[in-house]
């Protein structure tokens, strides 16, 4: 696929729109971008989600929970394609059929020395779900102020940006700064108090930074109504088995630790045959999982 040049000195090219309103409200301006993929009109309704690149599993089932919620409801999602938070929110994306922007903090022909990055970039493109930007020349290589510097495309190509986890001296924290700048209203999950990469979350929030602890309070932001999302049920169960099952997967989602059954049936007020049915369906589902000890946790 051909790689798009957008020169933005170049005053005879026709921009869309959604490049107009980056320009907009970005600084310093892009001189010029390059785009590998497909824009739709549809992409100028987009988010961006960020976050620490060193993740926690709290936070990657945040990120999987509230992108995959958003972009279903057709929200495209902007990230960065580093590992950690930007690539669980891509993923997220793909995963439910939803579209997503990377922002490159190197040049585009330069995707293939970053495995984690590579995977996902050729998936973005064969499922014509999305588009990759940079504005750097094609083999330019990271440095480090390169990746600092993209974060303001990234909010600059969003409505609002959402924060999953982020420390004090991390991009995410830029990007917020960035968007603070350009008029964006920041989201930002709470975490952990025992946890390093929840303290410049804290840290925005205190700041002004909304708290976000479901998909609604971004999807109502943008005037969107909510999808109601639902666990898929599996045929052959009765709808008593189905709500049993929603209960389970959302019982494990509030626990920070992995549980046992007789803990669930506790928590429930279930018995054990009827949940174990039940924790058989989910795990066959791929939505939970066994750790080491054999307890039961999500699938993340």
């Amino acid at each position: 696929m051909e790689i798009k040049r957008i020169d933005f000195r170049d005053k005879s090219q026709e921009l869309p729109e959604y490049l107009v309103e980056m320009q907009k409200s970005i600084n310093p301006k892009c001189k010029s971008l390059n785009i590998l993929g497909s824009p739709f009109e549809s992409d100028l309704n987009a988010i961006a989600v960020v976050g620490s690149r060193k993740i926690t599993n709290y936070g990657r089932l945040a990120c999987k929970d509230l992108v995959s919620k958003i972009a279903a409801a057709g929200v495209t999602i902007v990230s960065g394609l580093m590992y950690g938070a930007d690539i669980e929110a891509h993923k997220a994306a793909i995963a439910v059929g939803g579209r997503t922007i990377a922002v490159l903090g190197y040049g585009i022909q330069n995707i293939s020395k970053y495995r984690y990055a590579k995977e996902v970039a050729d998936e973005i493109i064969s499922k014509n779900c999305g588009f990759i930007v940079s504005e750097y020349s094609d083999f330019e290589c990271a440095k480090g102020w390169t990746f600092p510097a993209r974060n303001r495309i990234v909010s600059g190509l969003s409505k609002c940006v959402v924060i999953i986890e982020a420390g004090m001296k991390s991009g995410s924290i830029i990007t917020a700064s960035e968007a603070v700048d350009q008029g964006k209203t920041v989201f930002v999950v709470p975490g952990s108090i025992f946890n390093p990469v929840s303290k410049g979350s804290h840290f925005l929030i205190r700041s002004g930074a909304i708290l976000i602890d479901d998909a609604n309070d971004v999807l109502d932001f943008l005037g969107i109504s909510a999808q109601k999302l639902q666990i898929g049920k599996i045929s052959g169960l009765p709808e008593s088995q189905n709500k049993l099952e929603s209960q389970i997967i959302d019982l494990l989602k509030c626990e920070l630790l992995p549980q046992d059954i007789e803990a669930i049936c506790l928590n429930l007020g279930s018995d054990i045959p009827e949940t174990n049915i039940a924790l058989t369906s989910l795990e066959i589902a791929m939505y939970i999982k066994k750790d080491r000890l054999g307890k039961w946790q999500i699938a993340i």
